[in-house]
């Protein structure tokens, strides 16, 4: 009927929490993942891996990084590997990082909300991400300074999460149709994107 009863396509309800630098960040992280009886940690980069499982390791948290993750506190594992498992369990999601393209990091939310009947997943970045540098993190940051920002506290806000989405699309625009796959996070702006500008 001229399509007004058209439903809206769902989407998973995406939490930001930003904080001053990646050392804050991990510490806020550590403890959430505490406070949850059971979760996913998802990353995309080795080196982000290598970074939270250092975390981990000081914590102590029981995790694991292989399949049978349901005798642990804590699931760690790959975006990639996650579009193969069927079932991650009745878990909170946590990622440990934004993937810098839109394409690609839709593709995993899509999957938890289609497949896994995730509703909604927290993001932990910090100001000292090159994505969020895309889109002047240092002069948003300078502002929330003057106001009192202090180290240890945390920032959330769609219109950060807005402007995340907004950067990640307009890298989408710059790649080339195949753009190139790395292991570490720091390569992957490099070779995708040498130059940073501001979004």
């Amino acid at each position: 009927m001229f399509g007004l009863f058209k439903s809206k396509k769902k989407e998973i309800i995406t939490k930001d929490f930003i904080y001053k630098n990646e050392a804050v960040k991990y510490k806020s992280m550590l403890q959430h993942l505490r406070d949850q009886e059971k979760s996913v940690l998802i990353y995309y980069f080795e080196d982000t891996k290598n970074a939270v499982q250092e975390v981990l390791n000081t914590a102590p948290i029981n995790y694991s990084t292989e399949g049978n993750s349901f005798v642990t506190k804590v699931w760690l594992i790959n975006a990639n590997t996650l579009l193969n498992k069927s079932d991650i369990g009745n878990r909170t999601v946590f990622f440990a990082e934004h993937h810098p393209s839109f394409s690609r990091e839709n593709e995993i939310k899509q999957h938890l909300l289609e497949i896994e009947g995730i509703k909604e997943v927290i993001f932990y970045t910090s100001f000292e991400d090159k994505l969020l540098q895309l889109f002047g993190s240092e002069r948003i940051l300078q502002l929330m300074e003057k106001m009192g920002f202090k180290d240890d506290e945390v920032i959330e806000h769609t219109m950060i999460s807005t402007s995340i989405e907004r950067a990640q699309k307009r890298i989408d625009e710059k790649l080339s149709i195949h753009n190139n796959n790395t292991r570490q996070r720091k390569d992957w702006f490099e070779i995708n994107l040498p130059v940073i500008e501001n979004f």
